[in-house]
């Protein structure tokens, strides 16, 4: 659910002929379907509207001979049951009530309503669960599929369950996960769902031909399994699906995104048609929350500090895209004119006038100093010579310096410009310098691949993982059809992330790495261990 203080609802075409009166009643909000074509409202006396296309049914008014509709038809049924929320997809729709109760109505090809049959809806009917006393707290919808998140955090789903058109499930009914995850939020996409759990796991499952699971192949899954590579070590906070893709957002801001990425869609920085794996997107770090629409190829995220929303997505068969700042006030805002993920609920909190950011000139302190004899009350030794650095930067910005030096900073050692030298001669020296530049602007400069692996050695040490992050996805770039086989050979044992980057790639260039000079000189073992990953990769084995 988005909240918003003010939104024009006028900008969505379905919503343009209603009058202003009752427009400005309207707390909750739903406009769905391919072209935006169709809504559901609630308004502050807890009435329910329907109005736009009633393809199949879908608006629930109880007349399929109605085709369409721009005066809003009222959905008795729902009416005073305080609905918090909609959800639809293609030719079917879900609300669900303050009190814990899920309604359904349109299509039911595959069972997809919940009503234990295949007949097709005209009004919301509430769904009967098994068992006693089950309240939903949170509701997803793919093309032909249901999902439901109880209070106690058990998952239930019906519909094409199997995710193959042959199933038609057409029950509630408890979805499985083997290791018993305590599931906190759900989302689906037009053939795929996922889940997030109370620890930031992200577990995917459904219909898998553009890679939208994020484990390493395109085969359906109709059991939920969790996601690793880049997500291994991260905590995620939000889970989103567009059509084809999945996007997820950690703790720190940062986003990762996997699935469909034709002309670049996904804006992760990979040239390839699916991204299997989770990759990190190519935007502002401090994100804080992010929005998409489950059968559309739509992603959208709102960063703070300075205030910014972004919009991305595949708008047309030739061109790239990459997220955009918009000038919106809130991000429901980004989907003026198309449809709204799951719903939009207007906030009770006051307006308050906006103020602008005033800026004045920029200070780049970290640059200024670094390396800076001047004020310097710390050298690190390297094999190549010393860098200038300064405690109180290495211990704010550093935990692994931080309490290296706490001790020797407590009892007074460092005052009055006390310089100490600390030998770090046993590491590579450019690697190091990188890091401790890192340290002080945010930044890691280029650097060749066995650099690379030397500095994502220190931040794994250092348990630095956003600079374990960034060295990852620096490393892909570095990677050529000469080089891969030795860079293999040096990060194998100990680089899982960065052995399965050179795997990557020479699945991708298997005949040209292997007549490569680099590969002739690998050690046997290695160069069949790669070749032999490379191929399974390339099969969809991996």
């Amino acid at each position: 659910m988005i909240k918003y203080k003010s939104v024009n609802l006028k900008k969505w075409t379905v919503l343009a002929p209603i009058k202003e009166e009752i427009l400005s009643s309207v707390v909750l909000v739903h406009v769905f379907g391919y072209e935006a074509e169709s809504a559901y409202f609630v308004t502050s006396n807890d009435e329910v509207f329907a109005l736009g296309e009633n393809v199949l049914g879908r608006l629930g008014i109880g007349n399929v001979e109605i085709i369409s509709t721009q005066k809003p038809i009222r959905l008795n049924k729902l009416c005073g049951k305080h609905v918090i929320c909609f959800t639809t997809g293609s030719i079917h729709a879900l609300a669900l009530t303050k009190s814990g109760d899920v309604y359904s109505w349109g299509s039911n090809n595959y069972g997809q309503l919940g009503h234990n049959s295949l007949d097709s809806q005209l009004s919301p009917k509430r769904i009967i669960f098994p068992g006693t006393d089950v309240q939903i707290k949170k509701i997803a919808t793919a093309d032909r599929y249901s999902l439901a998140l109880t209070s106690n955090n058990e998952l239930y789903h019906w519909g094409d369950v199997q995710w193959d058109c042959c199933s038609t499930q057409t029950v509630p009914t408890l979805l499985k996960i083997w290791h018993d995850p305590t599931i906190v939020s759900i989302s689906c996409g037009a053939f795929h769902a996922v889940a997030l759990t109370d620890c930031g796991k992200v577990l995917a499952w459904g219909v898998n031909e553009a890679g939208q699971l994020g484990n390493g192949n395109t085969i359906l899954q109709d059991v939920p399994q969790v996601i690793r590579g880049q997500l291994e070590d991260q905590n995620v906070i939000e889970i989103v699906c567009s059509t084809l893709a999945t996007m997820a957002l950690t703790d720190d801001g940062v986003l990762y995104a996997w699935g469909h990425n034709k002309n670049s869609s996904l804006a992760v920085g990979v040239p390839m048609e699916i991204v299997y794996f989770p990759q990190r997107v190519i935007i502002r770090k401090n994100i804080v929350r992010i929005a998409a629409n489950n059968l559309q190829p739509i992603l959208v995220a709102e960063a703070e500090k300075p205030h910014e929303v972004f919009l991305w997505a595949q708008e047309d068969e030739d061109s790239e895209c990459a997220p955009r700042a918009l000038p919106c006030s809130n991000i429901l805002e980004a989907f003026y004119g198309i449809s709204m993920p799951i719903v939009g609920r207007k906030s009770e909190e006051p307006v308050l006038p906006m103020v602008p950011l005033l800026k004045g000139s920029t200070r780049d302190i970290g640059k200024v100093l670094f390396d800076s004899k001047e004020y310097s009350d710390l050298q690190i030794q390297l094999a190549d010579g010393v860098v200038y650095v300064h405690t109180i930067i290495m211990r704010a910005f550093c935990e692994h310096f931080k309490t290296l030096l706490d001790e020797n900073w407590s009892n007074g050692r460092w005052k009055h410009f006390f310089v100490t030298v600390i030998n770090m001669k046993q590491y590579n020296s450019k690697a190091y310098r990188a890091f401790l530049k890192y340290v002080y602007t945010g930044i890691v400069e280029p650097l060749e691949g066995s650099e690379i692996i030397a500095l994502c050695d220190i931040a794994m040490s250092y348990l630095e993982l956003e600079l374990k992050n960034l060295s990852q996805e620096m490393f892909k770039y570095c990677l050529t059809v000469s080089n891969v086989a030795q860079l293999y050979a040096i990060a194998a044992g100990n680089q899982s992330e960065l052995v399965e980057s050179c795997v990557q790639f020479a699945a991708e260039n298997l005949d040209s790495v292997i007549l490569s000079e680099g590969f002739e000189s690998l050690d046997p073992a290695l160069s069949k261990s790669l070749v032999s990953s490379a191929i399974k990769l390339k099969h969809g084995l991996l």
